[in-house]
């Protein structure tokens, strides 16, 4: 496939739509490309480095993801590409990532994949089929400009200035757009449940897209003695009145199958645009065929990598935007090294870790006294709390983070968090070790009659530096759910 070289079509590139931009590509402006390339590179190189654990890794996976979706374009095979994820670049992207990713772990690639990813292959790529309620389909059956504007603004939650680009509408359209194709996906949701049901729920099925609005309350007094008795129609009903929760927990997985979604997301808001052009870009601006992937040099920077996996640079600091040390990767001399000696590299840093001890950077948090709810390194979605200044308010898709939290030797066998809840919520606080994909190693209960309550469990024996993790376990309709204040190890308790 030989790519054209296209002209220079303005300097309002940043102002179009990504259905504007594929179509001055499809039409041989090829620079048009790289607009698209640096508004889709944070979540793209994002859900790449959930697979890939070294950021070199991740930035070719991303890169050829790109490479993919701009030959396709030009080659015109648009209507191939578009039969699964039509009208949405960003999800043509992730899934090109993710087919790349699940093709190199077949083969002898040098790629080192992250261990959530591996198990994942591993268990042969198992998607999750139970789509009870036909989501899917009545998501694909929207406009494709709806799709993809539930996409952005609900499920991967963008900047509202970034989603109004992709979609290509004022800023002030934004919301009320939203609404619109929201309740567009509700009705869709219920109309293809009314078309599987039995007789006898008819009558009140035909009722529940109303009752589920925001404003629907005389439509669910009128079924709300059918919703009583009917287990089915109630479940719908529930997860319309939270669709926005619904699909963005449901429909990720649903149409990649792959979707690690919170630490997806930290990735994607630390990541900025590389400054320099992509390779395989500027060979398609040549006129080069492009067919055949290169080797993409890295970016100036990239975040931080997995340390346990892939220990290539030290980060300046722990928490908040991670950042390489310095302003630019090493040199050419180095390059081999620093994109593909992952396993040397490891094995100098296990070393290194076994003469020196813990790993340098931020001081471990020290285990006396509470460790406050407020201060968290890095957070997602969770909101400060109601009157105490200590507490943070989680949701369902909310979590925190606490930086290299200190068990000290001697280890702890009990964990203790003071904690609140809304009256009848029956929320739980999670709490996990060093990965959002861990097993929680603890699960406190918080008290049902909205007090606050001092809450203590038993643990694995747990010591050393930990980054620790807070999750909350929430009804559908509790956002939020829990408020945490602070969290303590036993081998603290002569501070509490």
């Amino acid at each position: 496939m030989l790519l054209r070289r296209g002209l220079r079509s303005g300097s309002g590139q940043e102002s179009r739509s990504d259905a504007e931009l594929l179509g001055l590509v499809r039409e041989g402006a090829i620079e048009s490309f790289r607009t698209l390339y640096r508004r889709h590179y944070p979540a793209v190189f994002g859900y790449a480095a959930q697979c890939a654990s070294c950021p070199a890794d991740a930035h070719q996976l991303a890169c050829r993801a790109f490479a993919q979706v701009l030959r396709a374009t030009v080659d015109g095979t648009r209507a191939v590409l578009d039969r699964r994820h039509r009208g949405c670049l960003r999800i043509r992207l992730l899934a090109a990532v993710r087919t790349a990713a699940v093709q190199q772990s077949a083969q002898e690639s040098g790629v080192h994949f992250t261990p959530r990813f591996r198990s994942w292959v591993g268990g042969g790529c198992q998607w999750p089929l139970n789509d009870d309620w036909s989501l899917v389909a009545a998501f694909t059956s929207l406009p494709e400009s709806a799709q993809c504007l539930l996409w952005h603004a609900v499920v991967e939650r963008d900047e509202p200035a970034l989603v109004a680009r992709i979609i290509g509408l004022d800023l002030d359209q934004l919301a009320p757009m939203t609404e619109q194709a929201t309740d567009s996906l509700r009705e869709a949701v219920a109309d293809a449940y009314v078309r599987r049901i039995g007789e006898d729920c008819q009558g009140a099925a035909g009722q529940l897209e109303a009752a589920a609005r925001p404003d629907g309350y005389p439509a669910l007094h009128a079924i709300i003695g059918h919703l009583r008795s009917c287990s089915d129609c109630l479940a719908v009903y529930t997860e319309l009145k939270e669709l926005t929760t619904w699909l963005r927990r449901t429909l990720p997985p649903l149409l990649l199958g792959w979707w690690p979604a919170n630490t997806y997301q930290a990735t994607k808001a630390s990541t900025a645009p590389p400054k320099r052009e992509p390779r395989f870009l500027e060979l398609a601006l040549l006129g080069v065929d492009i067919e055949s992937p290169l080797p993409e040099p890295p970016p100036d920077s990239l975040p931080e990598p997995v340390p346990a996996f892939c220990p290539k640079a030290l980060p300046v600091g722990w928490g908040g935007r991670p950042k390489w040390r310095g302003s630019a990767v090493p040199g050419r001399r180095h390059l081999l090294l620093w994109a593909g000696g992952c396993g040397a590299v490891a094995l100098a840093a296990v070393l290194v870790a076994l003469v020196r001890g813990a790993p340098q950077g931020k001081p471990a948090l020290p285990g006396t006294p509470r460790v406050r709810g407020d201060t968290y390194a890095v957070q997602d979605y969770s909101a400060p709390g109601s009157g105490d200044p200590r507490a943070r308010s989680l949701g369902p898709s909310s979590w925190l983070r606490y930086d290299r939290v200190d068990f000290t030797g001697t280890p702890a066998t009990r964990l203790s968090a003071g904690i609140s809840a809304p009256v009848g919520a029956h929320a739980v606080l999670e709490v996990r070790l060093d990965s959002l994909a861990a097993r929680p190693l603890a699960v406190f209960a918080a008290p049902a009659d909205g007090s606050l309550g001092e809450v203590s469990v038993p643990i694995a024996a747990t010591k050393g530096v930990h980054d620790v993790f807070l999750t909350a376990s929430c009804p559908p309709s509790a956002l939020p759910c829990t408020e945490v204040l602070w969290f303590a190890a036993d081998r603290w308790a002569a501070d509490l």
